[in-house]
């Protein structure tokens, strides 16, 4: 963490980008909303990431221009693949092959120490390829086995998430004029228990996001964030069952479009859309204005 804030504070970023983990069906969602501002003017060319797991994927594929389809139409993965420690990392390779880029920075975490660090896909001996990145943030434990890594030390990486029990380490966030944080993953997640418990995991996810975004802000406080999450109707598309089905990854990269969609075309009535709509404009005029 203390080698991104180096790194960028000094910058006086006006975009920041954090895209919390989850499986494939996140990389769908994040991607979603990502091509729909895009679509509508946003250039992210000046802005920079951190990603955690599947949200390191979706910043990898934003950077690096590539579609739903170069993940999405992929054959399905395979979870419990404890032999083939290559298995998630020729996944990427395939994706990404050897490109590299400074904006994206994604959390690892070592095993079997559980700590959690920042890692960044540039240049330099510091830097990492994107492959190698987001495999180190995505190999997780007990899913797929711990993949290994080429500093001195000779540690194995886990998902990024682990360590600090954390969807996406928005307190990590360096500062910007606007940090942008988006989840798949919070408030609706519905795990397979029975009735007050269903929301439990994404209530829990969203609360602790909340919290570090909060943090954040304390220590940004002349800058905004914004906090986009699905609705409803998407939040009923991700379960347990479904966070690694690219099929259904797909169906949620458009309906995340649609959400974005319906939330900049249409009146809002609720107080909380009513603000996100808002922030959502502004964040556009913003990103237009870097591109002109």
């Amino acid at each position: 963490m203390e080698q991104l804030h180096a790194r960028l504070d000094p910058l006086n970023l006006e975009h920041f980008f954090v895209l919390e983990g989850g499986g494939p069906i996140t990389i769908g969602y994040e991607v979603g909303v990502l091509d729909e501002l895009r679509e509508r003017g946003a250039d992210l060319s000046n802005a920079h990431f951190l990603g955690t797991l599947a949200g390191s994927w979706a910043g990898g594929m934003v950077l690096t221009g590539k579609s739903r389809d170069d993940i999405m139409g992929k054959p399905q993965i395979k979870l419990f693949n404890y032999d083939d420690e290559e298995y998630i990392h020729g996944y990427a390779k395939e994706t990404f092959g050897d490109a590299r880029d400074p904006r994206l920075n994604v959390t690892g975490t070592h095993f079997p120490s559980f700590r959690t660090h920042v890692l960044n896909c540039g240049e330099g001996e510091s830097g990492i390829t994107i492959a190698d990145g987001v495999t180190r943030s995505s190999s997780v434990p007990f899913l797929f086995k711990p993949t290994k890594g080429k500093d001195s030390e000779g540690n194995l990486w886990v998902d990024g998430a682990v360590g600090g029990v954390s969807a996406g380490y928005a307190h990590w966030a360096p500062h910007a004029e606007t940090l942008v944080c988006v989840s798949a993953l919070s408030m609706h997640l519905k795990a397979p228990l029975p009735g007050k418990l269903q929301h439990i995991v994404g209530a829990g996810l969203e609360a602790k996001t909340k919290s570090e975004l909060w943090r954040w802000g304390r220590h940004n406080p002349e800058s905004e964030f914004i906090f986009i999450r699905p609705n409803e109707r998407i939040g009923s598309m991700i379960t347990p069952r479904t966070i690694f089905d690219f099929r259904a990854s797909e169906a949620v990269y458009d309906e995340a479009r649609g959400q974005i969609a319906d939330l900049l075309d249409n009146e809002q009535e609720a107080p909380k859309l009513i603000r996100l709509r808002d922030q959502l404009v502004r964040l556009l005029g913003n990103l237009t204005q870097d591109a002109a």
